[in-house]
């Protein structure tokens, strides 16, 4: 019988995505060269120390070395034998692995070739996929993206270009475009909208960023060290954890606020003494609100030397209640910066986002900023605080438009893939979908074959636990997510297939 491991204790890890940690320090597993042998030891780290079956713990090794980049397309493996010398265990178990791998299309074979990672043949180049890079990737005209939570921009966008030439865009086309902190227009339509939601905001306390990723940025630059532990949220955002993981930092995971409540993360927050807490809040990043209990809770319970980032980016996007207080509202107003952008509600295009903190910390922020691109273009700017004073008008807009988008998506989820069990989100832009079995990384890979693209739970969960989910955006029409789900469910009767007949089959004689 085959040993079995033992997963992290009280549901968080030290370490970010598929990276190993070393005296609390991040460090990559080495990538291979294309066309290369792997040195499957060294590459693939601590793999038998995961649960289940050898077999099994060995192709979820390579799995995700597949798909965290370590292993790229074309990469040779061992051939069997030879892997199962490196390995000390039995030639049988890798045959199992193999085949398992080659029936979810993250292997081939050919005779006389041997067995390499699919996707390009042995020695071609292949592409390095990171997480937010296989959140949003490049995509073909023929591919229906699930996966981008972002909407198209709205009408009032053209009417906004149409309207600013006669205006303040055109006082500001006689100065020479550079704004480090950001417009006074812009900052103060911020502020006014921070204080009509509850939080008393000056315009000294905005700092203008380009959209909510350089916001992100520049936090973890100015207040992360290597080697410093940062608390967040599982699943969590794809573009702070490449953030965290450039940074070096070690990463401990809690249950989101929105759907666990305050009480895991507050434990993990008092054992860990972090240098930077992550939340998304009120709106968590599986689409459930938060409760307003739970947000006072959480503020009383901060650390005090920690500096917590609030990223309210989806807060507009609540359904059917009001969201409760901001963090920084009921918190110490030097602990907490609370992120923003245009990109959800608006459009990413403009790529405008704040932080909202104290004003000596907006400061140091917009010197660093100066320093990296001088400004947030101008442009993007007059037009964001065109948009923002007419808030109201465009964000029942949007919530109809996504009303629509999300009941869209629940139907066809219904009709076409019953067996997915997934929750009505309570706001945002995604519903996440718990898979019936397997795993959501090799079934994104053959989902995209079908012509659908889908972010899954791996890519955006720090520790890897939700490796069974994916996330399906509802920003496109209601015509096109049909025609994804569509897809999706032929991938599925595909994938369903392919596991079902490799769990069927016996080692190879």
């Amino acid at each position: 019988m085959e040993a079995t491991g033992r997963p992290w204790p009280n549901g968080e890890t030290p370490l970010i995505g598929r990276e190993h940690t070393t005296l609390g320090i991040i460090r990559r597993p080495p990538t291979v060269a294309k066309g290369a042998v792997v040195d499957v030891v060294s590459t693939l780290g601590d793999w038998y120390a995961d649960s289940g079956p050898l077999y099994q713990r060995l192709a979820g090794a390579v799995r995700r070395a597949v798909a965290d980049g370590r292993l790229q397309p074309g990469t040779l493996l061992p051939a069997e034998r030879r892997l199962a010398e490196r390995l000390s265990i039995g030639r049988s178990t890798v045959i199992r692995a193999y085949d398992l791998l080659r029936d979810e299309a993250v292997l081939e074979s050919r005779r006389g070739s041997g067995t390499w990672v699919a996707g390009a043949e042995p020695g071609d180049g292949g592409v390095r996929h990171d997480g937010l890079q296989r959140v949003a990737p490049s995509i073909g005209d023929d591919v229906v993206d699930l996966a981008t939570a972002s909407l198209p921009a709205p009408a009032e966008l053209a009417a906004a270009l149409r309207a600013l030439g006669d205006g303040p865009l055109g006082d500001a086309l006689l100065r020479p475009g550079y704004s480090h902190a950001g417009v006074a227009e812009l900052r103060e339509a911020i502020a006014a909208q921070f204080t009509a939601d509850g939080l008393p905001t000056v315009p000294r306390e905005i700092l203008i960023t380009t959209g909510a990723q350089q916001a992100m940025d520049l936090i973890v630059r100015h207040f992360t060290s290597r080697g410093d532990a940062v608390v967040m949220e599982d699943p969590s955002s794809a573009g702070a954890l490449d953030l965290l993981s450039e940074a070096g930092c070690v990463v401990h995971t809690a249950p989101s606020v929105a759907s666990g409540g305050a009480e895991p993360i507050t434990e993990v927050l008092r054992r860990r003494a972090p240098q930077l807490v992550y939340l998304q809040v009120p709106l968590g990043p599986e689409g459930t609100m938060a409760r307003g209990g739970d947000v006072v809770t959480l503020a009383r319970r901060l650390p005090e030397e920690a500096i917590v980032v609030e990223d309210a980016s989806l807060r507009d996007l609540a359904f059917d209640r009001d969201p409760p207080p901001y963090l920084a509202a009921r918190a110490p107003a030097d602990r907490v910066l609370t992120v923003g952008s245009m990109s959800k509600v608006y459009w990413g295009g403009l790529r405008v986002g704040w932080i909202r903190g104290a004003e000596k910390i907006i400061e140091r922020l917009a010197r660093t900023k100066a320093r990296a691109d001088l400004g947030t273009p101008v442009l993007s700017q007059h037009v964001s605080a065109w948009m923002l004073r007419r808030r109201d008008g465009v964000l029942a807009a949007r919530l109809d438009q996504i009303r629509t988008s999300r009941d869209a998506l629940a139907a066809a989820l219904t009709e076409l893939l019953p067996d997915f069990a997934w929750t009505p989100p309570d706001g945002g832009l995604t519903i996440w979908a718990l898979m019936p079995h397997g795993t959501s990384e090799p079934f994104a890979e053959l989902a995209h074959a079908h012509g659908v693209l889908v972010a899954t739970g791996e890519s955006l969960s720090p520790s890897g636990r939700n490796s069974d989910r994916l996330r399906l955006s509802y920003a496109p029409p209601p015509e096109v997510i049909r025609e994804g789900v569509i897809r999706l469910a032929r991938a599925w009767a595909d994938f369903d297939r392919r596991t079902r007949t490799a769990a069927m089959k016996g080692p190879a004689p």
